[in-house]
Order: structure tokens, then sequence, then C-alpha cells
């Protein structure tokens, strides 16, 4: 091809690459989808990077409600502020001050909040106070629908970024998803259990203990009714009406003098505390939880109809 015919085409294509960002950036314009500046180095860029050993409270907010956490201490507990008794996943609340004690950001967008990056209606909106007494607020808005990573607004700066999207879930858990339910032990066998008592009414009949058993093993906790742990939710659900105490020989390991392990059996005890039935349910409590728990009325009344 002669050097004629290369420069019109040339021009030509220079043409067509100019309509074709024109029309990109036209179309970036009116979609929402906002431009983003990249770090420098296209890498992640950390606006916040601290410990989550560091972090007193947390509040954040989900579905219309907004739930705080509070640690006073490194070392300390962490608790629902204004329920102490709630029994809160702790493994849970660590990786939340984890999460929102570290944020990389992927862009710094230009202009800051344009009113399109869903912040008038958050998908979350997250606290953080740590113990030097250092506090932040931001606000996590919609999706970018073009990179897959969410907005987030430092709500003390009024920057706004993109994020990994991976930050949200932490912050979705309803006060339900938080709650760490008891569990029945894992140490009563069938075949070691040698009595049980349901008010006073005792039996050590082989047919009964195995039925007694079945019955027992219904009471798995899944449904609770109070967890607040006071006498007067007690009261309110009658508990202390009936219980039932299962005898067992539980399992131990021995070491000799030589070292060598066998296993041996010691006598223990379980009771349960239960309370009065309502609407086919009957409100029960473990030892040593302050929960009162529902299980369906039947199991109870298995258990009673063995040991009448």
């Amino acid at each position: 091809m002669n050097k004629k015919k290369l420069i019109p085409l040339l021009g030509l294509f220079v043409l067509v690459l100019a309509l074709f960002i024109g029309y990109k950036a036209v179309q970036s314009a009116t979609s929402g989808t906002p431009a983003e500046t990249t770090a420098a180095g296209g890498e992640v860029t950390m606006i916040l990077e601290r410990t989550s050993s560091e972090v007193r409270s947390l509040s954040y907010t989900v579905g219309g409600e907004t739930i705080t956490l509070l640690c006073p201490a490194a070392s300390a507990d962490w608790k629902v502020d204004g329920e102490g008794a709630f029994p809160l996943n702790q493994e849970t609340a660590r990786r939340m001050a984890a999460a929102i004690s570290s944020i990389g950001v992927y862009r710094t967008l230009d202009g800051g909040d344009t009113g399109v990056y869903g912040f008038d209606a958050p998908a979350s909106t997250v606290r953080v106070l740590f113990a030097n007494g250092e506090a932040h607020a931001y606000a996590i808005g919609d999706v970018n629908s073009v990179s897959g990573n969410r907005y987030l607004k430092d709500l003390d700066t009024g920057a706004v970024y993109t994020i990994s999207p991976a930050l949200l879930p932490y912050f979705q858990y309803t006060l339900t998803d938080l709650f760490v339910y008891d569990t029945l032990p894992d140490d009563i066998e069938a075949a070691y259990v040698t009595s049980a008592v349901l008010d006073g009414r005792e039996s050590d009949d082989a047919d009964d203990l195995a039925a007694v058993y079945e019955a027992f093993t219904g009471l798995r906790p899944v449904k609770y009714a109070d967890w607040s742990g006071t006498d007067e939710a007690a009261a309110a659900w009658g508990l202390g009406a009936s219980s039932l105490t299962i005898s067992y020989k539980r399992a131990v390991t021995v070491t000799d003098t030589s070292g060598g392990e066998s296993t041996s059996r010691i006598p223990a005890s379980y009771t349960v505390v239960f309370g009065t039935p309502q609407d086919g349910r009957i409100p029960y409590r473990l030892p040593g939880s302050g929960v009162i728990y529902l299980a369906d009325a039947a199991v109870y009344e298995s258990i009673a109809a063995v040991l009448r």
C-alpha cells in the first residue's frame, strides 16, 4: 500500500478512536458510574491501619437498627451495649473489629459525594472508637457497576473511595445472628445413664432410661424465649415448675504412674429446669445458662409419660 492511501486510513482510525473515547465518557456520565482516580501504583491505599485489640466500641446499622458492641479492654469479652447478659458470639465480634480497624481503598473519587453513590440510604453506617480516643465513621454505599467494588464515604472528611465488597458482610449481622446457643453436654451416653428423676419420680429401668434419653436429646436448643437471666423473666415463664435430673457415668482419661492412659468412668448428673407449658411449647433452662429456651411440649410429655 502506498503512502497516499495509508495517510487517509490513519486519519480515519484516529477519528473512530476519538469518537469511541467520547462515547464511553458520555456513557459513564449518564449511567451513574463515576470516573475514578487510581491510587498511586494501582495498589490498595490504607486509610485506616490499626489493630482489633485497640477497638473499644463499634456500632453499625443493619435493617434500620443500630447495634453497638463494647469491649472495655483488649483481653475483655465483647458485650452488646445495654444488654450485658446477651450471649454474644465473641469470634464474630472480633472479626468485625478487625475488619473496621484496617481499611484499604482501591480508588479515591474526584469531587467527593456527588449523590450517586448510595450514601442517602447506605447499606450500613459503621462507627469505631479506639482506646486512644480516636474515632472514625464510615458509610458503605452502592456497588460500582463496572468494578464490582463498593463506595465508602468517610463521614468525618467527606472523602469518597471504592473498597472491596468484602467489608459490608461483616456488618450485616442482626442480634439474632450474633446469638450463641448453648449445647447439650456431649459426655452423656445412652449406655451409661444410670437413673432419671422427674419431680421426685425416679427410674433406673433400662427401657425407661432409653426412652428418657431419646426425649432428652430433643431439648437441643434452637429457639430462645428470653436471654436476660433475670428473676422476672424466670417467673414469667414459670421456671422451676418441674425439673429433670439425669445421672450417668462420665468418661475420664486416667494417667498411671508410668504415663499410660486408660478410660475410667465417674458419677455425674445433669439437671434441666422446666417452666410452665405455653401454646404447645415448654420453656427450659440448662445448667450454667441464663437463657430460657423453648422446646416442643411433646418432649416434656414423653419424659413425664415414662416417669409417671
